[in-house]
């Protein structure tokens, strides 16, 4: 018998800004504008009402954001390994340091997130809890990811925007150890669930390259 989901819990967010910005030559790419705003700022604007607090992977000018809207210095935190080894150093670097719980990620280059992304998350992860219970499995599940479904009917997965559980941060570390640095390859280590999310066709638009920030959006 299908039992009804439990409330959302608590979230942390966790915003990733600590990337090498190879991409925007070398630029940091929290501080690039769009629609005459640092894009950090629109990430922020997205994520707040959503979590209980907020923390930032960054890597350079961790001063600059103090004073943005709900952050702080003590949660501001830097990648533990060198040379910007990529997005799962910054999510290791950070869960060790949260509070015991469910953390809602998200890069910093994707302005349009769904305001209900963490709601929508842990639904899809606990209808899948249910369903995994159903067949007979005692492990719980600790890791949502999204998806879209485009108008043609295929599917894309947005890998760097999930629901996750601090208890996942000593397996990680043992990847980054172990050179392992592929998100996805982490995710699907962990059954990351992935979860079909309503939404505008661009929320999980992703400012990638220099010309997305010269262009009208």
């Amino acid at each position: 018998m299908k039992t009804l989901p439990s409330p959302c819990p608590p979230l942390s967010g966790l915003i990733l800004a600590g990337g090498a910005g190879r991409r925007v030559h070398g630029a940091d790419k929290a501080w690039l504008l769009w629609q005459q705003q640092p894009v950090i700022t629109h990430v922020l604007a997205q994520l707040l009402p959503q979590v209980n607090e907020l923390w930032i992977s960054a890597n350079r000018e961790l001063d600059r954001y103090n004073d943005l809207p709900g952050c702080s210095p003590e949660r501001i935190i830097r990648d533990e390994w060198p040379d910007y080894p990529g997005p799962l150093a910054g999510i290791a670097s950070c869960l060790g340091k949260m509070p015991t719980g469910w953390v809602l990620i998200s890069p910093v280059d994707t302005p349009k997130l769904p305001q209900d992304l963490g709601h929508q998350l842990w639904i899809g992860l606990q209808q899948a809890q249910q369903d995994h219970a159903d067949a007979g499995s005692k492990n719980g599940l600790k890791m949502a990811v999204t998806c879209q479904r485009t108008a043609a009917g295929d599917e894309t997965t947005h890998w760097l925007h999930m629901l996750v559980h601090t208890d996942l941060c000593t397996n990680l570390r043992q990847r980054l150890a172990a050179g392992q640095r592929r998100v996805r390859d982490w995710c699907q280590s962990e059954h990351a669930v992935k979860v079909f999310i309503r939404g505008e066709a661009d929320c999980f638009v992703n400012l990638n390259n220099d010309s997305d920030y010269r262009a009208p959006h």
